[in-house]
């Protein structure tokens, strides 16, 4: 009776972690994501920023990793008329958690206060790191400024190199409703090519290359 027994434990944890197994290699995700992309500058120079566009997919596997790619529009970027990337990155997802209950007989205000928010952070993240491979499409239409009402003078961003590679780390928050989701997603480029240059006119010594840019996203995803 124990050999049985236990025959049938071990048949049922087996089957168990097949069933995880293949509920996590086979879990694809689907997200189409829009917002900004701007360069983190200090105060001395303008601020690079465009309207970013990504259509993306992700396929997980064990221990939900997995990787990532799509392709990426961003335009409205000064000294550009597009910037087309594409992302090459491994991610990793959390699991769903679930929602905080709000108790009305909470001990203070102060408690209920921190039990909603957190009943409204998102349910599940993931965080992806690699980069993004890209091309710029040029336009070099620097702005202009006057001084003193005078003469006219170019000031701003120029595309100087027309390949781009980035460093990224990004996190992606989700508000899980089945298969579908609304994602909130920030994230951190390092430029490693210099391809915008800030010049002016009005202080030729004023030469410049960001390298830092965030990109703050809001999209939907779905779940196959």
């Amino acid at each position: 009776m124990k050999i049985i027994i236990t025959s049938i434990v071990m048949l049922f944890a087996t089957s168990s972690f097949s069933q995880q197994v293949q509920e996590n290699k086979f879990f694809n995700d689907i997200s189409v994501d829009y917002g900004i992309f701007a360069s983190l500058n200090s105060d001395k120079y303008e601020n690079l920023v465009g309207n970013k566009l990504s259509f993306q997919t992700s396929w997980f596997f064990i221990n939900d990793f997995g990787i990532k790619t799509g392709v990426s529009f961003t335009r409205n970027l000064e000294g550009s008329n597009m910037l087309y990337s594409v992302p090459l990155q491994l991610v990793y997802r959390t699991p769903v958690y679930k929602s905080s209950e709000i108790y009305i007989d909470a001990m203070s205000l102060t408690d209920l206060v921190f039990q909603f928010i957190i009943g409204l952070m998102p349910k599940q993240y993931e965080i992806s790191i690699g980069t993004n491979l890209g091309y710029i499409e040029p336009n070099n239409n620097i702005s202009l400024v006057s001084i003193n009402n005078g003469f006219w003078l170019e000031e701003g961003y120029s595309a100087e190199q027309r390949f781009v590679s980035t460093i990224d780390l990004g996190v992606k928050g989700k508000y899980k409703i089945g298969r579908f989701g609304v994602a909130i997603s920030p994230a951190l480029s390092y430029l490693l090519t210099k391809n915008f240059k800030y010049y002016s006119e009005v202080n030729p010594y004023k030469e410049y290359y960001p390298t830092m840019f965030l990109s703050f996203t809001f999209g939907l995803s779905y779940e196959f």
